[in-house]
């Protein structure tokens, strides 16, 4: 099928609009069949010289009707095969049909039929397949969402205000929407009406509508809405406790009324949004600190710390600081040690010099010399020894240090918990077994491993054991069947600690 002449060329053609073609023709001439951004095919055309000629018009490649011939041929349709946009477009269009009847052209028969209008509306129209499908599925054809009003905010005298760059300064403190912003003009609203005292700033367009030529709130009458708060980033601070308090407070009047609770005034919204106690103090990153010293060092608890810090998402750090510091001190008194080489080194953190402290670091001192020396004697019969701070590899015989602290293994060159080190979760069953895989990098390194140094560990539960026990015995079942008796699959290991 070719198309046109049209435009120019043909002004009173049907698809002519302006002079051009509303369907795009002529085509642009391509040598490949692509898809442009929209999804649409662009088909090759090719530039062969060959044309028809339509009432005195040269038609080419440019003006066919893109068609596939053995769809065509196949169902005796016209097939754009190609466009997903076709995948969509029949879903609800179910093909008309007309009802035919063939009676006698006698006037008594006219007389005697009768019209059966119920039958005639079931009658009128035919449900093909794809449209029977969609209902069956029901899918829907139409639908409407509820309507949602943003409600900007702003912190005092800071409003929005839009204008041109060639405006004119008057012109631009005379507008309407620097002496009353949406969000003033609730306030003015709740001054009023009562009737908002009830409602929160969200909940505030279900029963009160916006006219924005009037920049007022007047009640609703009819329809139905939600109101949603632009959300604001915590690095914003005073903006993002003012998004709080206006999620939670009702009838506000003024910014000095959203910052008073209990009939105290506080001199900032997150002041206020302590007194209420909606921040919790912080709680949230107390509590993680403390979940991270379970298996991080001291060093990693104070980068995490660090980060928090910039991030900015703390609403008190003085607070964390206060309930966290013994976490975040930790192997701080020990590097400095290690820095001077003296063991009777003081600190100045409080609480740090205690007897109970030097106690028990000259205790772990004493065992750190006893695993050195096993350590010196393995290398002795051994050839030598690597202390593996991360799998890459080694000629010599691998020693694994692990801890079930964080600030124990620091006494251990190339320390690890035990649980990072051979994936053992915190909360334990006695059916548990770690997740070691045979073929994975921890397999590999558990099978050139020489010796295990576990240091600490009464204070590891027994189902870290038996856990470890039988992870240990999968991963060297396959070098020898009979490691699968063995404790620990024959693998040699050292416990350390202060046994009662």
């Amino acid at each position: 099928m070719i198309q046109g002449p049209c435009g120019a060329e043909n002004i009173n053609y049907p698809c002519t609009v302006d002079k051009k073609c509303s369907k795009n023709f002529p085509k642009q001439f391509c040598n490949h069949t692509s898809v442009d951004q929209n999804g649409f095919p662009l088909y090759r055309r090719r530039n062969d010289g060959h044309f028809v000629e339509k009432s005195g018009v040269k038609l080419d490649n440019r003006n066919v009707v893109p068609y596939n011939k053995y769809l065509l041929k196949r169902y005796q349709a016209h097939i754009n095969g190609s466009s997903i946009k076709y995948l969509f477009k029949y879903i609800n269009k179910g093909p008309d049909r007309a009802t035919v009847r063939i009676v006698r052209s006698n006037n008594e028969s006219n007389t005697n039929d009768l019209v059966d209008e119920i039958n005639d509306y079931y009658d009128c129209r035919y449900v093909s397949a794809c449209e029977a499908s969609w209902r069956i599925f029901q899918y829907d054809v139409h639908y409407r969402y509820t309507s949602v009003v943003r409600l900007p905010f702003h912190l005092p005298v800071q409003q929005q205000i839009i204008y041109g760059e060639d405006d004119d300064i008057d012109d631009v403190l005379d507008k309407p929407s620097v002496a009353s912003s949406k969000f003033t003009a609730w306030m003015e609203c709740n001054a009023v009406n009562a009737d908002a005292w009830k409602l929160t700033h969200v909940e505030f367009t279900t029963k009160f509508v916006w006219q924005c030529g009037d920049r007022i709130w007047k009640p609703r009458k009819v329809g139905k809405c939600i109101g949603s708060i632009h959300s604001v980033s915590p690095n914003l601070r005073e903006a993002y406790f003012l998004r709080i308090l206006l999620n939670k407070g009702k009838g506000s009047k003024s910014f000095e009324e959203i910052c008073t609770v209990n009939g105290e005034e506080y001199s900032s919204f997150r002041d206020a949004c302590y007194a209420l106690g909606l921040l919790d103090d912080d709680k949230e990153y107390i509590d993680a600190l403390k979940e991270a010293s379970h298996s991080g060092s001291g060093s990693y608890l104070r980068f995490l710390f660090a980060t928090l810090l910039m991030c900015n998402s703390m609403s008190k750090p003085e607070v964390v600081w206060e309930n966290t510091w013994e976490y975040l001190a930790d192997g701080i008194l020990y590097h400095q040690r290690q820095r001077f080489n003296s063991p009777e080194l003081d600190y100045d953190i409080p609480n740090m010099k205690n007897e109970f402290d030097r106690m028990f670091l000259a205790l772990k001192n004493e065992q750190r010399h006893i695993f050195q020396d096993i350590m010196t004697a393995f290398k002795e019969n051994k050839g030598g020894v690597f202390f593996v701070y991360g799998y890459g590899g080694t000629n010599g015989h691998i020693v694994l240090n692990v801890d079930s602290s964080g600030i124990a293994l620091l006494l251990l060159p190339g320390g690890r918990t035990a649980h990072s080190r051979f994936i053992i979760p915190f909360e334990l069953t006695e059916d548990y077994v770690c997740k070691i895989n045979q073929s994975s990098d921890l397999g590999s390194l558990l099978r050139k491993t020489s010796l295990i140094i576990l240091d600490e560990a009464p204070m590891v539960h027994k189902h870290a054991f038996e856990a470890l026990d039988q992870s240990l015995k999968d991963v060297f079942k396959s070098e020898n069947s009979t490691n699968s008796d063995i404790p620990c699959g024959g693998k040699g290991i050292v416990f350390g600690g202060d046994f009662r």
